[in-house]
């Protein structure tokens, strides 16, 4: 394991959830990470006595920490694996069953992932990797391929293996085909190497690496001497390999289930309903951690989408793409979340119809969205709920005295092993973050005012502005760090880990995700007054709240203050630490799992009846009346419309509702005006 904590703590804890009868020990190889992977590792390893923790004094890469591993265990069968690879249940027994039972000379033996050379199969619509291993243990039960090529992020091998070929061949460096080489070696000896398709992990691939670039070339030189070595034998392998390929058989056999299968997908437990997927929607993020955190714990959880945008996090499941109304009644679930206001009429309709219970998770006060616009269509949107789950007091406060509804809190956690401190003891200029999120209810005005009166005040500081948008920026100077996005997880947690001072200006907000991460970092954060954040903020404690939500020099007073006092900063900062304990992902997801497990007792199943407001006619009443141009507000309103549910049933009964034909060609070229026609 080298750094990545996120991975490394995820790979172990799969490993003991769902093999822990397979399992005499793990041998846990530290190819000598930060100090705060090292600490991370030895906590796990004092947590469990199967775990020895090895850490070596400079990086040596994989194959010299592979053989390491190798060489310190004695069992009979050795499994490598890959910190960014995640076992599922019984992986480990299903391997080794499949050296056991067969007559042939067996020596490595590897699964099925969603991301392994020539051996990957993806993981299916409504599917996550559990789920495909459960599919994969019923339809190829006991059945293997050869292998052309075994792969060394999950790879079983036989003691016998071992002592007869040895190691593997530390040529290979970091790594990258010491594997293949190593099963050409054992091929030699009369050792088969086989690809056992009863079997699916998941393998994230690349979590240690830092340089892209650094990739590529390290790749092109291991595979020069790899064909250098055996590349014959390979070529020849692969003839034959191709004439019986296992991801076409498996492909073949799995087209054919799903044509005899009454459902597509997996029963689940919950159903999120997302209004879609951007890299820069923080209550995006949120459910699609929770649905991951889910997962592992063996909560069939899955997330439907009307449509997929860029998105660069980690998965460990396939979204639900629905395009018409009738594909969300394939599904069979003890719960639907809707989690955006636009999402709840889909919602309540397959609520309606099939009688499972209707959850509104509310992540901000949407009423407050759109500057108000939409405040009454928001707000009918609760008389139509079974259930409100709301992320902060505030957000409960708010619920309750406007609309009258109670609901029940399950706050935002974050993963403590991405967002962390980073422990760095060298001197350097202070550091200012700020996120402009291109939405005045941001307050990304607010911001660009702070950073012309910090340019002004010249205070040798720093200051990184993260931004998501063209921006015409205030007049710069040299210290101005300007980052463009989006960004993923990893590199925003980065620019914290370096931060001083966070200022965050948001009008409103439901939690506020930024600000603790943030915190978690080792930031001192300067908020506004937005409200979620009291959640876990208290001013002057662990954090400063400004009350003159939009005056810049508030915020500018606040950011001197913490300047001119270290000490103050440094009490801000440890208090903060504390406090963010209380929000990390581990804990706060054993809460939505009670709550998910509470819903066939809590809420009564039955036939509801829809508000008025969602009847078609009241949606095409609304459509008819709209005059929109083609601004860029009203190209993200007509997506959405295009997208609704209602839209296209309402298209399908004939209702005479049109969008303009020149719909698609105002998409593209969208700085052209062209009017909607409703007729």
């Amino acid at each position: 394991m080298y750094n990545s904590p996120e991975w490394a703590a995820r790979c172990i804890q799969c490993a003991i959830l769902s093999n822990a009868e397979s399992i005499k020990n793990i041998y846990v190889i530290d190819d000598n990470s930060e100090q705060y992977t090292e600490n991370l590792l030895i906590s796990i390893a004092r947590e469990n006595d199967k775990i020895i923790y090895i850490r070596n004094s400079t990086n040596v890469g994989f194959v010299n920490s592979a053989n390491l591993g190798l060489k310190k265990s004695s069992a009979k069968y050795v499994l490598l694996l890959n910190s960014d690879c995640l076992l599922t249940e019984n992986a480990i027994a299903k391997l080794i069953s499949h050296v056991e039972v067969s007559n042939r000379r067996i020596g490595l033996v590897s699964p099925i992932s969603n991301n392994s050379p020539i051996i990957s199969y993806r993981i299916l619509s409504g599917y996550n990797y559990i789920t495909m291993n459960e599919l994969f243990g019923q339809l190829f039960l006991g059945e293997s391929f050869d292998a052309c090529t075994i792969v060394g992020n999950c790879l079983l091998m036989t003691r016998e293996c071992i002592n007869d070929v040895g190691y593997l061949n530390e040529i290979y460096g970091k790594g990258y085909g010491e594997e293949t080489d190593y099963q050409f070696a054992a091929a030699e000896k009369g050792y088969e190497a086989i690809i056992a398709i009863d079997t699916y992990v998941f393998h994230k691939g690349e979590a240690s690496f830092e340089s892209g670039e650094d990739i590529s070339e390290h790749r092109k030189v291991n595979s020069t001497l790899f064909f250098t070595r055996w590349g014959d034998q390979y070529i020849k392998k692969m003839k034959k390999y191709k004439k019986n390929d296992p991801i076409k058989y498996i492909d073949s056999k799995i087209r054919s289930y799903f044509k005899k299968s009454s459902s597509k997908f997996p029963n689940y437990d919950v159903v999120y309903y997302l209004p879609g997927i951007g890299q820069t929607f923080g209550g995006i993020h949120n459910v699609v951690e929770i649905v991951n955190e889910l997962i592992i714990r063996n909560i069939n959880a899955a997330i439907v989408v009307p449509s997929i945008s860029q998105y660069f996090e980690t998965l460990l499941f396939e979204f639900i793409v629905i395009e018409e109304e009738y594909q969300l009644f394939n599904i069979t679930t003890n719960c639907i979340v809707a989690t955006a206001w636009n999402t709840v009429y889909p919602c309540s309709s397959f609520s309606t119809k099939t009688g499972i219970p209707l959850v509104y998770y509310v992540q901000g006060f949407e009423s407050y969205f759109y500057n108000g616009e939409r405040y009454g269509r928001i707000e009918k949107t609760f008389s139509i709920v079974d259930e409100v789950v709301v992320i902060s007091d505030w957000l409960e406060n708010m619920v309750v005295s406007r609309f009258n509804k109670s609901s029940t809190k399950l706050v935002n956690g974050f993963n403590e092993h991405l967002f962390h401190p980073c422990v760095s003891s060298e001197h350097r200029q202070k550091i200012v973050t700020i996120v402009l999120r291109g939405d005045s209810a941001k307050g990304d005005w607010v911001l660009l005012d702070l950073l012309k009166l910090l340019i002004i005040k010249n205070m040798g500081i720093q200051v990184n502005v993260v931004y998501f948008r063209d921006i015409e920026f205030p007049e710069n100077d040299e210290n101005i760090v300007k980052i463009f996005g989006p960004l993923k997880k990893k590199s925003i947690s980065q620019i914290l880990q370096s931060t001083d001072i966070f200022v965050d200006a948001s009008l409103h907000e439901g939690f506020g995700m930024f600000p603790i991460e943030a915190m978690a970092c080792g930031a001192v954060v300067i908020v506004s007054d937005s409200g979620g954040v009291s959640e876990f903020i208290k001013d002057e404690i662990n954090g400063i709240i400004v009350k003159e939500v939009n005056k810049p020099e508030e915020y500018l007073k606040k950011i001197q203050e913490i300047l001119a006092d270290e000490e103050k900063h440094q009490r801000l900062r440890d208090a903060a630490l504390r406090t963010v304990k209380e929000y990390y992902i581990d804990k706060t997801i054993n809460k939505h799992i009670d709550f998910i497990r509470s819903f066939p007792a809590s809420i009564v199943r039955g036939k509801k009846n829809v508000h008025k407001y969602f009847s078609h006619e009241a949606f095409s009443r609304e459509l008819q009346n709209s005059k929109l141009s083609y601004n860029m507000s009203a190209l993200e309103e007509l997506d959405q419309i295009k997208r609704s549910f209602s839209y296209r049933l309402i298209d399908k009964m004939k209702k005479n509702i049109y969008i303009h034909r020149f719909y698609s060609i105002a998409r593209k070229k969208i700085k052209k005006l062209y009017k909607l026609s409703v007729k």
